[in-house]
């Protein structure tokens, strides 16, 4: 895309789509220029070198880290080596 003008008119049409769903955008949605960073669900993305780059927030590794025992430790294992 080469403008923001020409986001907007693709979200307006993806807008109507999604009303033929019976469903909306939040409140919240809109366009991000893609050098920002956003937080989607605890999780910062950027993009840096044309990749995703994807970190755990600092607040989450830490609930993360309090809630392992013995019973879930390879679940968050996995989990926070996924975000390395």
């Amino acid at each position: 895309m080469e403008s923001k003008d020409e986001l907007k008119k693709v979200f307006n049409i993806l807008k109507r789509e999604i009303n033929n769903y019976k469903l909306e955008f939040n409140s919240k949605t809109k366009i991000y220029k893609y050098k920002d960073t956003f937080n989607y669900l605890g999780v910062n993305y950027s993009i840096k070198n044309n990749r995703i780059i994807k970190r755990i927030s600092k607040r989450n590794r830490i609930k993360v880290i309090n809630n392992i025992n013995h019973d879930n430790y390879k679940y968050y294992k996995y989990y926070l080596r996924y975000f390395k």
